[in-house]
């Protein structure tokens, strides 16, 4: 049988299933349980404070505590919202100078010293280098790495 007639013979197994379910009958037992439940259910609902009193429950009762169910504490949230990212945007945009090597280059000249760390892996699973190194004023360098420490002064280029 080739693939084609097999798909269909599947379709129509399928086809003949689905008939079959469908044309059944459902059990009184469970046709009764289904009517009873749905009954109760109706029954519930009539008693429920959302149709007892339907303007109550219009919306959440946390949604108008908020200040969106208020035109104008609405208005006033957006506004101020609008314009804190407009002062957010604008001081990025324009009030942003960038620095110059020179800049960089005194602030670095009036710190005293200056300390780094640096964690490094050979492998993934493997555990992390720990070095350390500290720059002073002068050119005096000290380096901290597997429990060794080295003292370096630099005299010029």
């Amino acid at each position: 049988m080739n693939a084609k007639k097999r798909k269909n013979t599947d379709r129509d197994d399928t086809m003949g299933a689905l008939q079959e379910t469908f044309n059944a009958g459902i059990p009184e037992k469970l046709e009764k349980k289904l009517r009873e439940m749905l009954r109760g259910f109706r029954q519930d609902l009539k008693v429920h404070p959302y149709f007892l009193n339907p303007k109550k429950y219009r919306y959440y009762k946390w949604r108008g505590k908020f200040s969106f169910s208020r035109p104008l504490a609405r208005f006033l949230l957006l506004t101020g919202t609008a314009v804190a990212c407009l002062v957010i945007v604008i001081t990025l945009f324009f009030d942003n100078k960038s620095a110059t090597w020179a800049d960089v280059e005194e602030q670095f000249r009036a710190i005293p010293a200056c300390t780094v760390s640096v964690y490094s892996k050979q492998g993934f699973m493997s555990e992390p280098i720990h070095a350390q190194y500290w720059i002073g004023k002068g050119g005096r360098i000290r380096i901290h790495n597997d429990g060794k420490i080295t003292f370096v002064k630099k005299t010029g280029l």
